[in-house]
């Protein structure tokens, strides 16, 4: 009898395991431990000896197993499942277990009796019937709920053990995960018991309800047409982007059906008009539709936020009676929040206007996740502005939506054009093709779903696709405006486009900075707004004006254009607003462009939003504008951001300047704007900041060889003239010391003349400059030969050896060594040589050798670096570093050949000792011929007897350069 209750068991256990393997998983992942396979737990409670078990009694009178395993199969048993793995997990105390055993036990009495007949020729004996019953069904539950206990028990066990073996303790469940649904659960027994909640039956046929009307509720996209507000299916048009961890070293793409399959706790981060909004509608019904999971999907914008906050209970509540027409009580809603059911989806977390706003969204987000530990949530954020409200990093997963490559844009042409016009498919074919050829050089614009809806639908009207973001919208915006009803023939005289952007300025502006018109503007306030501009425009009477703006309205209202009708107050007045966040923007620059009087005041207006993460196509909109009517005018107003940016804080300052540098194809920057750049990327370098000056090194950027050109009197300037204002000039000494290494980003720039810049730099003394002591400092010291080799090895002291391989600090890893050893292996094997300072290395390799005299004594068992990334896995370099040194003499060959053995010994032979500290480079001992050195037979190039003797003991692994050092991770 048992057997059946068992297996039964085990299943309940099973399912509820496999969530928290996940989470485990992710958790595990984030502080770099491999890939642990906890699903074998699974395979093995399968087949675990189980004869000590209690057995079980028979059921209770009119129960079968079927209704046994339809119970277990419910929502609630899986949830009880998981709350008992995260108690045994948490060491909870007893009264949690009991609690559960209580909840556990009336949930499966209450849940059967309903389809027990009790009869009796009395009353009495009906209701004595119905006790034997009742103590009959709490005997089996509880023997049964034993059976769940000790599966789940021996799976917490078992993910113990698992962690143990990986070095990692379960912080997880000391960090609000487990111990969360711990705390969760005398809510979630209350619920579960209650009297009044509905059984299982009227349950699911909710569900099915709800689940039905939300599939047609979403399922359907409104294109991105100017005709009408026509709806197809998303399978009609959407095209499914790809998506990537943020942050994450090895950037594997996720398809969305994977990354709905890893939803747990996530964030989607996308760029404007990059489909975050569609992908969670997509996601949401994929959810519904392949899963029990029941998907709620909120937009945050259309939440009523207070100042503390909002109830995420009560916005469910709200969204289905409203949106889906839909009864429901707040009782069931919570009961599928807390057994883990639901999928909560909040789109549009950069919509809330005020950042203020997003910072309490975003704790209440967080504190929702605590209180329903086992429903999964979807969170969608526009990327720039996202730091200002992030979530919780040890919570929420943040994902990328990346841009569309070739592949996914032309099948977006495809379908667009397929479903907006009647082509033949010859047709359709050319019309794609040529879509594709016309926009080949402006790749980053078409990645962009929305603008490419925007290309498509201008490629329709005019058969002509602007190159930049601003020239694009300017384009739409006369399509939108000017020529669609006449190009469709439904009149032959356009409206007055000059009227219409005049009050489409002034409305998105508005719209854009009043919290309070966010969802919109009523017909009363816009034909207001709109009457006091044409007047202030001196365009019309005020009695003019007022017909003037109810023509507008006329021409607006029931055409999905850039700005519309949305809906009806309570009252029943009409709403209007514009169709999308980025043509809200466009005009709002308009208006900005034409009420402020200098580039002093633009900036002025723009700074705050910038250093904030907002207004990004706004401002470069703006920059465009300038540039149209004024000689430089871009280049102006980007002169008097970088002056203010000392009244901001260093991160806002590094946000703007960021912004400044991403934004630069699209406006013009003179060299005088481009040099300041360039001073404020070194002053946030100084501050170790290095992500500017990342943007402006890069090969990509696109006035690169100015910068190239620019940097070598900006270094001088700087540290010559400005380093005494500096607390630490390090970074910056670093980079210049550095220079000819942009050789290798692609320069275009002679290597002569680049030795000649990096010879003139390197005259200039550091050594007196602030730089905190360090051993950064006496890498760079060492390097520009303003300290000697005696000087270096006095100051390092019998860890000299593994200061040459101990990597700096991240200053600037976008150029440069690694690591002293490996500047000097790129000095001996660098191409052309003249662009080396071959000499000084060489005097410094000479130095080491005389520093190391025995290399039995001085090299031998060497601390590791503390710093472990230092030095390529290139044989062939080391090799013609080798070759090359022979015809420098003894000392500097024999120095050479002890670096190349140590650094082959460092990437793979000590790596291969301990998985856990490093990656192993070679599948065999490396220290052979067939190791990573790739052949080399390090005894050749040693004379001294000695040290022939000291190549054969190390190759024979009798004794080791490095001294290994158990928990170092690289």
């Amino acid at each position: 009898m048992a057997g059946v209750e068992m297996t039964l068991a085990i299943r309940a256990a099973s399912l509820a395991a496999k969530p928290v393997f996940t989470r485990i998983q992710r958790e595990l992942g984030r502080r770099g431990i491999g890939k642990t396979d906890f699903n074998t737990i699974l395979t093995r409670l399968q087949t675990r000896n189980v004869s000590s078990l209690r057995l079980l009694g028979e059921l209770p009178p009119g129960v079968t197993n079927a209704q046994v395993q339809s119970l277990l199969d419910t929502p609630a048993p899986r949830a009880f499942s998981r709350q008992l793995i995260a108690v045994a997990i948490e060491g909870a105390p007893p009264q949690h277990y009991e609690r559960i055993r209580a909840g556990f036990i009336e949930y499966f009495r209450g849940s059967l009796i309903s389809s027990v007949e009790f009869q009796g020729e009395q009353r009495e004996v009906a209701e004595k019937r119905k006790l034997e019953w009742t103590n009959k069904a709490e005997e089996y539950a509880g023997f049964l709920f034993d059976l769940v206990n000790d599966s789940c028990a021996w799976i917490a066990d078992q993910i113990m053990q698992k962690a143990e073996t990986t070095s990692v303790a379960i912080q997880w469940a000391q960090a609000a995960l487990t111990g969360a649904t711990v705390e969760s659960i005398e809510r979630y027994v209350a619920l579960v018991t209650a009297g009044d909640r509905a059984v299982a039956a009227e349950r699911k046929d909710w569900v099915a309800q709800y689940k039905a009307i939300f599939s047609r509720v979403h399922d359907a996209v409104e294109i991105p047409d100017l005709s009408n507000r026509r709806k197809v299916r998303y399978s009609k048009l959407y095209v499914e982007p790809s998506f990537s961890l943020l942050d994450a070293e090895a950037q594997r793409t996720l398809t969305l059906d994977e990354l709905c399959a890893k939803v747990d706790r996530t964030v989607i981060l996308g760029d404007p008009g990059g489909g975050k909004s569609s992908a969670s509608a997509v996601a949401a019904l994929r959810v519904g539709e392949n899963s029990e999971t029941v998907v709620f999907h909120l937009e945050l914008r259309r939440i009523s936020v207070t100042s503390q906050g909002f109830s995420l209970l009560d916005a469910i509540i709200e969204r289905i009676s409203r949106m889906y027409q839909i009864a429901t009580s707040p009782a069931l809603i919570e009961e599928m929040l807390l057994d883990g059911s639901a999928l909560v989806i909040l789109d549009g977390l950069d919509e809330l206007l005020e950042p203020t706003a997003r910072r309490l969204v975003s704790d209440v987000i967080e504190a929702c996740s605590h209180a329903y530990p086992l429903t999964r949530f979807m969170v969608t954020s526009r990327k720039i502005g996202y730091s200002a409200a992030k979530l919780r990093s040890d919570l929420f997963d943040a994902y990328l939506i990346n841009p569309f490559d070739a592949h996914r844009t032309r099948e977006y042409v495809e379908k667009w054009f397929a479903v907006s016009e009647r082509l033949t498919d010859g047709d359709l074919d050319t019309v794609v093709e040529s879509v594709m050829a016309q926009t080949e050089s402006i790749p980053d614009l078409r990645s962009n779903p929305l603008l490419l809806a925007f290309i498509c639908v201008l490629y329709r009207g005019h058969k002509y696709i602007p190159r930049n973001r601003p020239q694009l919208y300017g384009k739409c915006a006369e399509l939108l405006l000017g020529e669609w009803d006449k190009h469709r023939s439904i009149t032959q005289v356009a409206p007055d486009v000059d009227l219409l952007q005049v009050a489409l300025t002034d409305l998105a502006y508005r719209s854009l900075t009043d919290g309070r018109l966010r969802d919109g503007m009523t017909e009363s306030k816009v034909i207001e707004s709109v009457s006091s501009q044409i007047v202030a425009e001196g365009i019309a009477t005020a009695k003019q004006a007022g017909i003037m703006a109810r023509e507008l309205i006329a021409t607006c209202r029931g055409r999905a254009w850039m700005f519309t009708d949305l809906g009806l107050t309570e009252d029943g007045e009409e709403i209007f607003g514009f169709t999308h966040q980025s043509f809200l923007e466009y005009f709002a620059a308009w208006y900005l462009h034409r009420n402020t009087r200098s580039a002093g005041e633009l900036a002025s207006v723009l700074l705050p939003q910038i250093s904030n993460g907002k207004w990004e196509i706004l401002t470069q909109i703006c920059l465009s504008l300038r540039d149209k009517n004024s000689a430089a005018g871009s280049s102006a107003v980007i002169e008097e951001i970088l002056s203010r940016l000392t009244a901001l804080t260093v991160g806002e300052s590094d946000v703007t300047l960021q912004f400044v540098l991403k934004s630069a194809d699209a406006f013009r920057v003179n060299e005088q704007a481009l040099s300041e750049i360039l001073n404020s990327a070194l002053d946030m370098l100084e501050k170790s900041r290095t992500h500017s000056m990342r943007l402006a090194l890069s090969p990509d950027f696109r006035y690169a060889e100015s910068v190239r050109e620019f940097l070598p009197g900006i270094f001088e300037q700087c540290l010559a003239v400005r380093a005494a204002s500096y607390s630490n000039v390090g970074p910056i000494a670093a980079l210049a010391t550095d220079f000819l290494y942009l050789f290798e980003l692609g320069s275009e720039i002679d290597p002569g003349t680049l030795s000649e810049v990096q010879r003139r730099l390197d005259q200039i003394p550091v050594q007196s400059l602030p730089i905190p002591e360090s051993h950064q400092r006496s890498e760079i010291l060492l390097r520009r030969g303003e300290w000697s080799v005696p000087e270096f090895v006095g100051r390092s002291g019998r860890e000299f050896m593994s200061r040459i391989f101990e990597s700096r600090v991240d200053y600037m890893p976008v150029i440069g060594p690694k690591s002293i050893a490996q500047w000097l292996i790129d000095c001996m094997a660098g191409e052309p040589r003249n662009l080396y300072p071959v000499a000084r290395s060489v005097g410094i390799l000479r130095g080491l050798r005389e520093a190391m005299g025995d290399p039995y004594e001085s090299i031998v068992d060497v601390p590791l670096p503390v710093l472990l990334d230092v030095i390529e896995d290139n044989g062939s370099e080391l090799r013609k570093a080798l070759v090359r040194s022979v015809g420098y003499g003894p000392q500097v060959r024999s120095t050479m050949m002890f670096l190349a053995m140590a650094a082959v010994e460092f990437l793979a032979d000590v790596g291969a000792a301990g998985g856990d500290r490093y990656v192993p480079f070679g599948e065999k001992d490396p220290r052979t011929p067939k190791g990573s050195a790739g052949g080399l037979v390090f005894e050749r190039y040693l004379t001294h007897p000695r040290e022939q003797e000291f190549a054969r003991d190390w190759e024979a692994a009798r004794i080791n350069i490095w001294l290994p050092q158990p928990g170092l991770v690289s």
